[in-house]
């Protein structure tokens, strides 16, 4: 039996006062939908209770390990707990692993709520991978103007390399998404695909519609900022989202914006990753239709995980369009529930004072 995770409730907190060597440090968006009453200190003369840096002070260095996710991502952690004084924050989940010092909390289902809610910032914190013009639901979803089964927008890199905004990152090698993307061209007529590169809503008009859309050119030489999702007229013309994960195996579980995106928008979700994933979403709150079988998510071998994913891709992309109109009539209260969640559901928050 699914025990599901309790809500965060809001909590009344005394004012926290964080060191940070820069005024404006990144981990204040992190603060600001925590729901803290903090302020950030410049002066290691100052009173402080956590830093963001290591001091010569005593006090709680917190390390956060919620910007860029990769496999076994938690066996890090290890080397870093052995000082008595740091506490990681994270957004991974483990159960396995409950370490007093291992601070846990869903920060990229935070920020998908935060930027579709349009929450309000202070005027000093820095989004993180924000691009204004993305985060606005679709708003025809009638099944009957669908045409299409599925969007997989699987970006992969160039020789492992990202550019971004001008600057050069080494990336994992993404290699059960290369295999996707090469798998899913097989079934390209029924769907929306990568090639190269999907557009986003604030590339194109928002208003633009499904045929206009398709008569652009896709390129991969246009900016995006980091969290750009696929362009609506691609959701409104589909029913379920297939994708890989930014993690895709080891025993580190951390769902991002490629899982909660589609499902913000009401879409039908079909995501490979680390097994456990999809058990994680349904402790979260989530539900997922009985005709989609999430099985795969058990099995612990990687190579044999992938096979059963790809397995109930075919199946699924068997079916024709018909049923799949019925299916989104009849699952229409999983959908809807799944993106109230966000609206519903409380920030997933720390309460810091518990270890001030």
């Amino acid at each position: 039996m699914i025990k599901k995770i309790a809500k965060h409730v809001n909590y009344n907190m005394s004012i926290i006062r964080i060191y940070s060597k820069i005024a404006s440090p990144p981990e204040q968006m992190f603060f600001d939908l925590n729901g803290d009453d903090y302020t950030i200190v410049n002066d290691e003369n100052e009173e402080f209770e956590f830093a963001l840096d290591r001091v010569d002070k005593k006090c709680k260095i917190l390390c956060f390990q919620i910007w860029n996710n990769h496999e076994n991502q938690e066996k890090l952690y290890r080397s870093w707990l052995q000082a008595p004084d740091v506490y990681i924050v994270t957004n991974t989940h483990n159960p396995k692993q409950n370490h007093p010092r291992v601070l846990r909390a869903d920060f990229l289902f935070n920020r998908t709520r935060a930027y579709y809610q349009q929450y309000s910032f202070r005027p000093s914190t820095t989004k993180w991978y924000f691009d204004s013009e993305c985060y606005i639901l679709p708003k025809d979803l009638d099944p009957k103007k669908k045409t299409k089964i599925f969007v997989a927008p699987n970006g992969t890199h160039e020789n492992g390399v990202t550019l971004l905004n001008n600057i050069v990152s080494v990336d994992r090698p993404q290699y059960y998404k290369r295999r996707l993307v090469e798998f899913i061209k097989d079934y390209a007529d029924r769907g929306h695909i990568n090639n190269p590169m999907l557009w986003a809503n604030s590339d194109v008009a928002h208003d633009i519609g499904i045929d206009k859309l398709l008569e652009i050119p896709q390129k991969n030489n246009y900016e995006r900022r980091g969290y750009s999702p696929a362009h609506n007229a691609y959701y409104e013309d589909t029913f379920i989202h297939i994708c890989v994960e930014t993690i895709e195996y080891g025993s580190t579980v951390a769902v991002t914006e490629k899982i909660y995106d589609p499902l913000i928008k009401g879409h039908f979700v079909l995501p490979f990753s680390t097994s456990g994933t999809i058990k994680y979403l349904m402790l979260r709150g989530f539900k997922f239709p009985k005709f989609i079988d999430y099985s795969y998510d058990d099995t612990i071998d990687d190579e044999l995980r992938f096979q059963q994913y790809t397995k109930e891709i075919t199946k699924l992309l068997s079916h024709g369009i018909e049923q799949w109109r019925s299916w989104w009539i009849e699952y229409q209260d999983i959908r809807f529930h799944n993106q109230k969640l966000f609206w519903t559901s409380d920030y997933d928050r720390i309460d810091f004072n518990k270890i001030k």
